[in-house]
Formats: structure tokens, C-alpha cells, sequence
């Protein structure tokens, strides 16, 4: 009688190398972008006069993908051992991919998004950072708690890349806008929480208290700038302004709670499940910054959220 083998749990290889890709996550790359591009010239042109996607932001978002995915897939290389012990079933424990091949993947994947990121006119200092940046937490985040700093790191410079894309069309010298720094530092922070929590999915344990509270450093910048007009929001009525901002912030505070709620029992899978649904709130609160400048560009994010939890219906977030 024959035998039928079942199918590879990942399916095909280009599968699996979207699996430890964590392509789900990417639409939260591109909100991240967009919020920086807002923050650094919506301030400077009338409410909502934002130029449309153009060569730049295609070449940026190209860039930053690669650049991810550089950090994913080395990400699975320097794992793989740990992943032999606790996740048999990732890819490359599995026998999916091989672990040189998904090593040259990520290194060129780093290069060519740097070189794309360079070329759209981002910060050479910034770019180099962020590469750095996340080659520092791939060869730390298993050795070193302090390696969620680092994480959190990559998208505070993210952020900070991407503004500097679009910094030129302002037709100044001198620092970046510090709306865009301080959101950047904000996401940064957020992450941080995000992935204290995260380096429990695998084997359980308490999530501490503090991871909790950072998850919210977002929302508390953006009614910081509703409220309290820190924001330079252009001639028009501040306040008018701020209301989409407010009304998107509400929703992602909605979004946090209720993933925050889902760790009650402190089991992986209810962190991995928390986890996800956290990475994909992030394009929110980009879609809150974003409308207090920017309408269009915060119901793109808005959208990049719900493509974020649709593809993670299909391919994991962690």
C-alpha cells in the first residue's frame, strides 16, 4: 500500500522564507515611512496638501522592506539552535530552507535596501545606523534582556531615515524636524514593551508590568500634541486639525487594551497572539500622528492596518 507524506508544514520554500520573513508585519514598515514623510513636511504645507506617493516614497518603502527583511531572516540564522530546542517547526529547523542560503538572502537583502534607501536621498549616517542597528540585535537579542532595546532602536532609526528623505523639500538647513524625531523615539519605545513581550512567546513566563506600560508612549505623544499644540499644525484651525488625530488615537488605545487583554494567563500562546495583534495596532497609531497633518496619509495607515491583520490570518507576525 502506499504511503502518502503529508505536505511540509510551511509549504513551498518561498513560503517558508515568507513565514520567517514575518511579512505580515511589513505594513507596519510602510506606516512607520509614510508617518515620518507627514511629520517632516505636512508641518511646512497647508493641512492635507501632503504630495502624492511618488518615486521617492516607492524607492524608500522598497528599501526598508529589504532592510526588514534583512533583520528577519538573519534573525532565524542566529536562532537556529533555540529553535531546534523550542520551535522544531520553524523552517529552517524543519529542513524547509537551508541556514547558509537564508544567510545570503538576508545579507543581500541589507545591502540592496540600503543601496534603494540611499538612493531615494536618505541620511548615509542614518541608514548605516539602522543596519547596524539590527546586525547588533540579531547577534545580542539571545544573549543580552537589554536586546529589546536595540529593537526598538531599529524603528526609532527608521523613522529617522525616512524623514530624511523628504527633509531636502523643505528648503532647510539645520537637524531634522523634531515632530518626526520625537514620533520616531515614540514607536521606539513602544517596541521596546512590545518585544519584552514577545521574548516570552516561546517559553512562557511573566510578562512584566513596565513592558505594559511603554506599549502606550505613542498615544501619550499624540495627545501631548492634540492638547497641547506641539505639534506646528500649518495655519489652519489647530483644533479642527486635531480631532481626526484624537479620534484615530482612541481607536488605538482601544486596539492595545484589548490586546494587552489577552494575556491574563501569562500562556505563549496567548502572548503570541497579543504580540501580533500589538505589531499590527502600531500602523494605527501612525494613522493617528499622520492625521493631525495629513488625512490621506492616516487612512493609508489605516488601511496598512487592516492589511496587517488580514496577512496574519496567513502567515504568522513572530
Amino acid at each position: 500500500m502506499e504511503i502518502k507524506q503529508e505536505a511540509p508544514a510551511f509549504g513551498s520554500r518561498l513560503t517558508a522564507l515568507l513565514v520567517i520573513g514575518r511579512v505580515s508585519n511589513l505594513p507596519t514598515v510602510w506606516s512607520n515611512c509614510l508617518a515620518a514623510k507627514a511629520l517632516t513636511l505636512g508641518p511646512v504645507l497647508a493641512f492635507g496638501a501632503l504630495p502624492l506617493f511618488g518615486a521617492d516614497d516607492a524607492l524608500l518603502l522598497a528599501g526598508a522592506t529589504l532592510v526588514y527583511l534583512c533583520g528577519t531572516w538573519l534573525n532565524d540564522v542566529a536562532d537556529v539552535d533555540f529553535d531546534r530546542a523550542h520551535r522544531p517547526g520553524r523552517p529552517i529547523p524543519a529542513g524547509l530552507l537551508s541556514r547558509p542560503l537564508v544567510g545570503l538572502l538576508g545579507g543581500s537583502a541589507g545591502a540592496a535596501g540600503a543601496g534603494l534607501m540611499l538612493w531615494a536621498g536618505a541620511s548615509g549616517p542614518l541608514v548605516a545606523a539602522l543596519l547596524a542597528a539590527v546586525l547588533l540585535y540579531t547577534a545580542l537579542h539571545k544573549k543580552w534582556s537589554g536586546g529589546v532595546i536595540l529593537m526598538g532602536l531599529c524603528r526609532t532609526l527608521l523613522g529617522a531615515a525616512a524623514a530624511s528623505v523628504f527633509f531636502r523639500y523643505r528648503n532647510a538647513a539645520g537637524p531634522l524636524p523634531w515632530h518626526a524625531l520625537a514620533w520616531g523615539a515614540a514607536v521606539g519605545v513602544h517596541i521596546v514593551g512590545l518585544s519584552a513581550m514577545a521574548r516570552r512567546e516561546a517559553t512562557g513566563g511573566k510578562v512584566p508590568v513596565w513592558s505594559r506600560v511603554l506599549l502606550f508612549a505613542p498615544a501619550a505623544l499624540v495627545f501631548l500634541g492634540a492638547f497641547f499644540k506641539l505639534f506646528d499644525l500649518t495655519s489652519q484651525d489647530s483644533v479642527f486639525a486635531a480631532v481626526p488625530s484624537i479620534g484615530f488615537s482612541v481607536a488605538a488605545l482601544f486596539w492595545t487594551f484589548r490586546s494587552v487583554s489577552h494575556l491574563r494567563a501569562d500562556h505563549p500562546a496567548r502572548i503570541a497572539r497579543s504580540v501580533s495583534s500589538l505589531l499590527a495596532g502600531l500602523a494605527l497609531y501612525d494613522a493617528a500622528i499622520s492625521a493631525s497633518v495629513d488625512l490621506p496619509t492616516a487612512l493609508l495607515a489605516l488601511a496598512f492596518f487592516a492589511v496587517a491583520r488580514v496577512s496574519q490570518q496567513f502567515l504568522p507576525a513572530t
